[in-house]
């Protein structure tokens, strides 16, 4: 298990770009959110996979879009379809930004708003919310702005809450890296 997250948490930072020294509060990340939601350290993976060469090239952390993945397992859009679905969200919201600011400027709401390159997941999902509660737009609505496939992974983000996201986003718990570098580190002095 500890080597199946040690490779899982190296393709993901090779893809991010990030430093070594991130690779521990990667693993605490990936470890927390499959210990407590209905994904696992293999799914997260395929997820990442699938999600992160345009998760990274919005700005997106990594952390955020781990969090969204367990958000998705939860309401069970797990492994391939949580990746290409988070994947075509972001690319949907960019694409139909000239339909979305014409969707809500009668609101007084700005497409910015809406925009992954300049706001995270969580943001995203707070706006949606927002707009919803206020009876600004309807979930049909999302139907209607997205493609079928961007519009389920946003509604199900939608329904499970940004209460569900930040309770999971708390839950992130440390150690899991130690054990990780312990293993490398018998494997290494093993293999000699």
């Amino acid at each position: 298990e500890l080597e199946k997250t040690a490779q899982i948490t190296a393709r993901i930072k090779n893809a991010f770009n990030l430093s070594a020294t991130a690779s521990e509060s990667l693993a605490d990340t990936l470890a927390s959110v499959a210990a407590n939601s209905n994904t696992t350290l293999e799914g997260l993976g395929e997820s990442f996979k699938l999600a992160a060469p345009i998760a990274a090239a919005y700005g997106q952390s990594v952390e955020d879009v781990a969090v969204a993945f367990g958000v998705l397992g939860d309401a069970g859009i797990q492994n391939s379809r949580a990746g290409t679905g988070y994947s075509r969200l972001m690319s949907e919201l960019t694409e139909k930004k000239g339909d979305t600011q014409e969707l809500l400027a009668p609101f007084g709401e700005s497409a910015e708003a809406l925009d992954p390159m300049s706001n995270s997941i969580k943001d995203i999902l707070g706006t949606f919310e927002k707009l919803i509660d206020t009876g600004k737009m309807t979930k049909g609505d999302i139907f209607d702005l997205l493609d079928q496939r961007s519009a389920r992974t946003l509604v199900s983000l939608i329904n499970s809450g940004t209460e569900a996201y930040e309770n999971l986003e708390s839950q992130r718990s440390a150690g899991i890296a130690t054990q990780i570098r312990d293993f490398r580190v018998n494997e290494t002095i093993a293999g000699q």
